[in-house]
């Protein structure tokens, strides 16, 4: 099966006419179906599409997880398909914060947009916990269970600005695009880590995954944390990733030598077959 995908918003640029910004959107596409995996911050995925010669056909969106970098670009989008189809966790629309560890700045990092907004404009919210089976082939990993607590990307994160309660990003999941035997994992921000998130798939699946895309959230991790992730992935088969936004460049040198590797910028266009 060919599955095409380009990264329509990612936090670099190497290309004239495109714009970067923190956060991250992935064009998924598979003969004449469409599906949106995030939409970035403000309105560059509506700006770049056009620059790529990308013409939408009313996309399916999926959002990760309820992180402003992920959704903003929602209100841009409403513009063209008022009245599209969002599917996401039922938590997605939870008020959250960030709060440096030592300068105790607090940040408002949730959606940027209400539900009520939403489906006030004629979108359709499709909130559900569990894996979803988008078309043939296609799935979102549902909440994602946890059994390396350790693996998650949670640090500076709290469901209050007082810091007191731990926002674990329970609304945090996946998309797997399945093959005939073997899968590929995009991934948001993967803040319900790595490995939790691959075993999720595959368990899905019953496949082994070949490749992961997206966001790995590695760039605070320690060196010694991102090669035990390397030697994981490289035991459960894992050849090929395509890592961006927040997985870092300390963890991009490292893996760059461990797989068929790609640091992706805003424009990439990848076509693997599965």
């Amino acid at each position: 099966m060919k599955v095409d995908i380009t990264i329509l918003c990612d936090n670099t640029v190497n290309t004239r006419g495109l714009l970067a910004e923190h956060g991250l959107s992935i064009l998924l596409e598979r003969t004449e179906r469409q599906i949106l995996v995030d939409v970035g911050q403000t309105a560059s995925v509506v700006h770049n599409a056009p620059v790529l010669d990308i013409k939408f056909r009313n996309p399916l969106i999926v959002l990760s997880h309820g992180h402003y970098d992920h959704t903003g670009g929602l209100r841009s989008l409403l513009h063209t398909f008022p009245e599209m189809d969002i599917i996401a966790h039922p938590d997605i629309f939870t008020e959250r914060f960030s709060i440096a560890e030592f300068e105790r700045e607090v940040r408002s990092v949730g959606i940027p947009i209400s539900k009520g907004e939403l489906i006030h404009s004629g979108v359709h919210l499709h909130l559900q916990k569990e894996p979803a089976e988008l078309m043939e082939g296609i799935w979102t990993t549902g909440q994602i269970y946890r059994p390396i607590p350790e693996d998650q990307a949670i640090a500076g994160l709290f469901l209050d600005s007082g810091g007191r309660i731990k926002d674990y990003v329970a609304d945090d999941m996946a998309v797997i695009v399945e093959g005939a035997q073997k899968s590929i994992l995009l991934l948001g921000c993967a803040h319900a880590g790595v490995r939790n998130t691959v075993e999720q798939a595959e368990t899905i699946t019953d496949k082994p995954v070949y490749g992961v895309i997206g966001g790995m959230h590695l760039i605070s991790r320690k060196e010694s944390q991102i090669r035990a992730l390397t030697a994981f992935l490289k035991e459960r088969g894992i050849t090929y990733i395509a890592a961006s936004h927040c997985t870092g460049w300390n963890a991009a040198g490292i893996m760059n030598t461990q797989f068929e590797f790609v640091f992706t910028a805003v424009g990439a266009k990848l076509q693997l077959h599965i």
